[in-house]
C-alpha cells in the first residue's frame, strides 16, 4: 500500500480525536493515517485517498466509520476525474 501525509486532507478532518480509541489487536492508541485505495471504474483502475485508523504500537490499520463520508467523497472525486478524462479522450478521438 502507498501512504500519504494527512497534511493534504482538507475539510472535515478533525484529527486524532475523531478516530477509534484503541487497536483491536494490541489495544494500543490509534491515530489517523491515509493510504491509497484502488478500484475499478468503467473498466479503468481508479485511485483515491482513503482515511483509516492506525495503531501507534503495532501498526495495524482499520477502516473507521468516522471517515466513511470523507472516504466516499474521495471515491466520488476519483470517479468524476476518471469520467472527465474519458470524455476528453473521447472528444479528441472523434475530431
Amino acid at each position: 500500500m502507498v501512504y500519504t501525509s494527512l497534511q493534504a486532507v482538507p475539510h472535515s478532518f478533525k484529527g486524532p480525536i475523531a478516530v477509534a480509541n484503541s487497536c483491536e489487536k494490541c489495544h494500543g492508541a490509534a491515530e489517523p493515517a491515509a493510504r491509497m485505495r484502488s478500484f475499478d471504474y468503467l473498466g479503468q483502475a481508479a485511485h483515491c485517498l482513503m482515511l483509516v485508523s492506525s495503531c501507534v504500537v503495532c501498526g495495524h490499520q482499520w477502516e473507521d466509520e468516522t471517515y466513511e463520508v470523507d472516504n466516499e467523497n474521495f471515491a466520488e472525486q476519483a470517479r468524476a476525474a476518471m469520467m472527465s478524462r474519458l470524455l476528453s479522450v473521447s472528444e479528441e478521438v472523434s475530431r
